[in-house]
């Protein structure tokens, strides 16, 4: 993730915890804060979905991405198949990393990503982040023409 998203993802962490009276709690045993939602069934680590407001706010932020219900997407066209492909393997490697998957629909030289966190039921700062590094697999390869 850029400087500038690394950013913008901790504004809106700060917004929600100063909206709320709280702060970010401790995730057991790694000494790291993390947000996990107040529900009685929220186990620690689990993404909290965000507000309309906080979701609006952050899609400012991602060129190209819009919301539909419960789920960002967006829709990225490249010069031939093959670039599209390639595309879709760079995004698999990443979602591998990040262990947050999108549903990858193609058609031809088009591919359309869609972002939700199933376990919370709609849009997380994880589908942010996601959406942000799914952008640099395009942006640091010229060659996709995407």
């Amino acid at each position: 993730m850029g400087t500038v998203g690394m950013e913008r993802t901790k504004q809106l962490l700060q917004y929600r915890w100063l909206a709320e009276g709280s702060g970010p709690p401790v995730a057991k045993g790694t000494g790291e804060r993390m947000y996990v939602s107040g529900s009685p069934f929220a186990q620690p680590g689990m993404a909290t979905k965000l507000s309309d407001i906080e979701i609006q706010r952050a899609l400012g932020a991602r060129s190209g991405w819009t919301r539909r219900g419960n789920a960002l997407t967006r829709t990225f066209e490249f010069p031939t198949f093959p670039a599209a492909i390639t595309f879709v393997n760079r995004i698999a490697e990443v979602a591998e990393r990040m262990d947050h998957h999108p549903d990858v629909d193609i058609r031809y030289t088009k591919v359309t990503c869609t972002l939700s966190t199933h376990s919370a039921g709609g849009i997380t700062l994880k589908d942010f982040k996601l959406a942000e590094a799914i952008d640099e697999c395009v942006t640091r390869d010229s060659s996709l023409g995407g």
